[in-house]
């Protein structure tokens, strides 16, 4: 046997957090590529859940550096997520959308004086807006899943196999989807 062999034979299998917290991920990952590349706004309420589902997987798991589970791997990896970066731009921006989106839906009114069309202010003038209160919406329905796999990759939640098992996951799932276009493509549909 070859210690590489070896080495793969060591390796400790995903534990049950480990694989709820990898099958979110992937979850999310071949959701958004295959429902209309993620980009049809009443499709994109479960991007948000799975999401949401991959940080409630965070907060109640964990892994160690010795690839152990329970009270302390989860301190661990809580420590890990409140000294990330990441952590806390992704959540300031997020707050950032949120804003934006409750202070969204600036109306086009005429201005009979400049004789022109014009976009009313915001609801709070001071406060960030968007135009479109459902763009506003879309964006922060594509941040927060993204954050959340983002901060699962950073936690150290998964190992070296599991993250293997989500590279080829997403190839294979790249390829069918080519695969299916291409279908269609020579199809004429």
């Amino acid at each position: 046997m070859s210690s590489k062999a070896r080495h793969l034979s060591r390796q400790k299998k995903p534990g049950l957090r480990e694989s709820l917290g990898l099958f979110c991920v992937a979850l999310l990952l071949v959701y958004s590529a295959w429902v209309r590349g993620g980009t049809y706004p009443p499709f994109q309420l479960p991007l948000v859940v799975i999401g949401g589902l991959i940080l409630l997987s965070l907060f109640f798991a964990g892994r160690s550096s010795a690839g152990g589970e329970g009270e302390s791997a989860r301190r661990v990896t809580m420590a890990g997520l409140w000294k990330d970066p990441v952590f806390y731009v992704g959540a300031v921006f997020l707050l950032l959308l949120l804003v934006q989106w409750l202070n969204a839906g600036r109306r086009l009114v005429f201005d009979f004086v400049a004789y022109k069309w014009k976009y009313a202010p915001p609801p709070i003038p001071w406060l960030p807006s968007a135009f479109v209160k459902s763009d506003a919406l879309e964006m922060l329905c594509w941040f927060f899943p993204a954050w959340a796999v983002a901060l699962a990759m950073r936690s150290g939640l998964f190992g070296r196999r599991s993250v293997h098992r989500l590279c080829a996951l997403t190839a294979i799932s790249a390829a069918l989807l080519s695969l299916f276009g291409l279908v269609q493509y020579l199809s004429g549909t």
